[in-house]
């Protein structure tokens, strides 16, 4: 059912990893991770008074940011634990603070060395 203020949406895919942090005023604190789409996604719909704060990411990252594999969540997403990256709903009270967490907890998980044939194949697909 869709109420006053709701927002529909429809995903389009653009060849990256999307991570979702997820904070509404009537369901739990949710991160979700969106894998590579392949296709429109069906209509959805963003609950009014809630918040999203999502990062996007190239494929690359889904090994080394994720050590995922890319096959594992193709045209799929998954629930991370609600304290990933010890992230929390209080989080997301600060755009700013949020950006400079998330990026801190991005740099402690690249690698110093980064497969340079892995690098060079995913830089020709982007």
């Amino acid at each position: 059912m869709i109420r006053k203020n709701d927002k529909e949406t429809v995903g389009l895919p653009d060849g990256r990893i999307d991570l979702f942090f997820i904070k509404s005023d009537d369901q739990p604190f949710k991160i979700v991770l969106l894998g590579l789409g392949t296709q429109y996604h069906a209509e959805g719909l963003i609950p009014a008074k809630s918040l999203r704060f999502a990062v996007s990411f190239k494929l690359l990252a889904v090994e080394y940011v994720f050590h995922e594999s890319i096959s594992d969540i193709v045209d799929k997403g998954k629930t991370l634990s609600h304290d990933f990256w010890d992230m929390g709903p209080d989080d997301l009270d600060s755009f700013e603070s949020f950006c400079e967490k998330a990026s801190q907890k991005i740099k402690s998980r690249i690698p110093k060395e980064i497969d340079l044939r892995k690098k060079k194949l995913f830089d020709f697909i982007h």
